[in-house]
């Protein structure tokens, strides 16, 4: 029997990591039964399917174990994300929740699948061909995980009812919540069941780094002897520079994520202590109350688990500030928060920190800076006779200061948005049209892409040639592509605008228009239209969140042909301007 054991063993692990087709036909009992089951099945099916969910992580901890026990030394770099979604996987079943740890375990099988098929001919030849237009992998990465989310939320489990949901309404949640929107269409809270919000939590953290972690995965993938253009390319999209510099920029933040991420949790923990409907919480609905919050403002997603947003703690203090931490920080950019942490801008002392800060974090800061305190100058002043009536002074101020950091792409507000008057409905178009700053879980234009185009301006207003700021010079180029960004995101914009107008002429338009400003900047916000929205609506405005969280940019990447330089230099010509 000892000798038997050794080749059982290998037959096993052989099935798990390979997957075997007996680990695929498991899957696929699992997702008749998941789907199949009719509402009120008894307990003794429900009991089958959490087997079923039970079986499957056990084989993922088969596996890791077995590789703890014969390949220590390479754990982590050839099983590392096995360890990493085993490791999610208990820490979502401590929650209780078996089917979401029981999914984590379906996910691992399925990424073992697609790595093994990438390593034959026809993956390979499918890979490579994907690497080449790394803007196309990574809108088709973003749009595979969109459909995974729609039929993990249209399964009966997900939802409430137990019922099999509509597909509009599970695309439409998954989209928002890829997207890092905030948009929804039915009451998170209260039409989701834990398992159905465990997936959404997943689709908001996974879309938040979706940018980051899927293009420097591209990147570091080119050390197998893919062309220059390709990394060049990945490079453009990330804003860096080297391999080197993608790298350390991955791993970064990565753990800082992780990490503001619980302690942003650890601080809410005590502050939410009621369910939607009033209700005291228990300790473990607490906790995912504080992560899936956490999570959600990092991810700059908006998602709520109440029905009023955060409405409810307008003057909450302590919910009020680690709420708009999360978010600034979530979207100030990877780059910029990298830059601040490594510390070495503080090592010539705090008189010329300043000056020893790169000119990308200085505009980010600055511009930033400057949306915040006119963003809540705005709201204080238009809204302290209209939403924010009744409260007091530092109620009022502090409320105003929300509004005009969660407006430019966060999703949360402690104020009815529908009452708010119409400069600020205009004021706060205009914030969300900007977003965050480029590299972050924001949307939008990009902070520095404004502050850009303002030097320009200011450059020629001046009668200068050459723009200079802080005492650098930016190039000619930078602007052209600001320029392109702005000019593109608003043809697109408003064209798609106009097409919701005409879908919806029953609705109001200026509430429409900044439905369509919301989405397109992923921000999430809604003057109360989005569950009035028609079927069409509904999919324009879907697309809308697809194309603002992708990027303008990076979609032109994506369907364009790669550009070459001219071959001949024409004469200049004079054309006069204004």
């Amino acid at each position: 029997m000892v000798e038997l054991a050794g080749p059982r063993l290998q037959r096993l692990m052989h099935a798990v990591d390979g997957p075997g087709r007996s680990v695929w036909l498991l899957i696929l009992l699992l997702a008749v039964a998941e789907f199949g089951l009719p509402r009120h099945a008894g307990p003794n099916a429900f009991l089958m399917l959490d087997t079923l969910h039970i079986l499957l992580l056990g084989l993922v901890g088969v596996s890791v174990t077995a590789a703890v026990f014969t390949r220590p030394l390479a754990i982590f770099q050839e099983h590392g994300t096995d360890l990493l979604l085993f490791a999610a996987a208990l820490t979502v079943l401590g929650f209780g929740d078996v089917r979401a740890a029981g999914m984590l375990a379906v996910l691992r099988f399925c990424l073992r699948g697609a790595v093994n098929f990438s390593r034959t001919a026809n993956g390979a030849a499918l890979l490579n061909r994907l690497l080449s237009r790394p803007a196309l992998a990574l809108t088709a990465s973003f749009g595979a995980l969109i459909g995974a989310g729609t039929i993990l939320l249209m399964a009966p489990s997900a939802t409430v009812a137990h019922t099999v949901d509509s597909p509009l309404t599970a695309l439409f949640t998954a989209t928002s919540a890829t997207c890092v929107t905030g948009l929804s269409v039915v009451d998170v809270g209260t039409h989701y069941t834990r398992f159905g919000q465990w997936v959404i939590l997943g689709l908001m953290q996974a879309g938040g780094l979706g940018i980051i972690t899927l293009t420097s995965a591209l990147s570091l993938m080119l050390q197998r002897g893919l062309s220059k253009r390709m990394q060049h390319a990945a490079e453009e999209l990330m804003e860096t520079e080297t391999l080197e510099e993608l790298r350390t920029l991955l791993v970064g933040v990565v753990a800082l994520t992780l990490l503001l991420e619980m302690a942003g949790t650890a601080a809410l923990f005590p502050c939410l202590l009621t369910a939607p409907d009033g209700t005291p919480l228990a300790d473990s609905d607490r906790l995912f109350h504080a992560a899936f919050h956490a999570v959600s403002a990092w991810c700059n997603a908006g998602f709520s688990l109440y029905p009023d947003s955060l409405a409810r703690y307008v003057t909450h203090l302590p919910v009020n500030a680690v709420v708009m931490t999360l978010i600034i920080l979530g979207g100030i950019g990877a780059t910029v928060l990298m830059e601040l942490v490594s510390g070495r801008w503080l090592a010539h002392g705090p008189r010329m920190a300043w000056d020893f800060l790169s000119l990308h974090t200085k505009l980010a800061i600055t511009t930033s800076t400057v949306l915040v305190v006119v963003g809540a100058a705005c709201f204080a002043l238009f809204e302290r006779t209209h939403s924010m009536r009744g409260l007091s002074a530092p109620g009022w101020l502090l409320a105003s200061l929300f509004q005009s950091v969660g407006m430019r792409t966060a999703g949360f507000a402690t104020i009815d948005l529908a009452g708010l008057a119409p400069p600020t409905v205009l004021v706060s178009m205009a914030l969300m049209f900007i977003g965050g700053s480029s590299g972050g879980t924001a949307g939008g234009i990009k902070t520095t892409t404004v502050a850009v185009i303002a030097v320009a301006v200011r450059t020629t207003i001046r009668g200068r040639q050459e723009l200079e700021v802080f005492g650098r010079s930016i190039r000619a180029t930078q602007v052209y592509r600001a320029l392109m960004v702005v000019g593109l995101s608003g043809a697109l914009l408003s064209s798609l605008m106009v097409v919701l107008l005409l879908l919806e002429p029953d609705l109001p338009a200026f509430a429409l228009m900044f439905e369509a400003v919301s989405a397109f900047s992923t921000t999430g916000h809604s003057l109360g239209l989005t569950p009035q929205l028609s079927s069409a609506g509904r999919l324009l405005v879907a697309a809308l969140m697809f194309i603002g969280r992708v990027g303008p940019f990076t979609l032109a990447l994506a369907v364009g042909s790669s550009s070459r330089s001219a071959d001949i230099n024409y004469p200049t010509g004079r054309v006069i301007v204004g």
